[in-house]
């Protein structure tokens, strides 16, 4: 079943992400979109998924959400670190997303460009 929103790059939404270990099971989870696709007729989103573990060390390719201010933007909670290192690839249907909770605010694309330019995505 095909979403009723047009996800863009930089949108954060809720998406059902498979677990690693757990091919059945998914987490229902905030993601940033960084690339939307029609292959063969089919939307797809690469997305990166989040953490809110660990906050305080980035890695290659990681950037946090802390301010109040971006949180609210985005449509989070608490502070969220987003891995472009675990990215995957899914169909845009109601099996995985929920819809946009938010938007990446314009003070994080740097960040966003860093932690792709180091994952190599671009």
């Amino acid at each position: 079943m095909k979403m009723q929103f047009s996800p863009q790059v930089g949108d954060v939404c809720f998406c059902h992400l498979p677990e690693e270990g757990f091919a059945k099971q998914a987490k229902l989870r905030p993601v940033i979109i960084l690339d939307a696709a029609i292959e063969d007729g089919i939307q797809y989103l690469t997305v990166a998924k989040d953490t809110s573990q660990n906050i305080d060390k980035c890695y290659l390719g990681e950037f946090v959400v802390t301010s109040s201010t971006d949180l609210r933007v985005c449509g989070l909670v608490k502070p969220t670190k987003f891995q472009l290192n675990r990215i995957e690839k899914l169909p845009l249907s109601d099996q995985w997303f929920e819809g946009k909770i938010g938007s990446l605010p314009t003070t994080l694309h740097p960040a966003l460009v860093r932690a792709a330019q180091e994952t190599g995505l671009i």
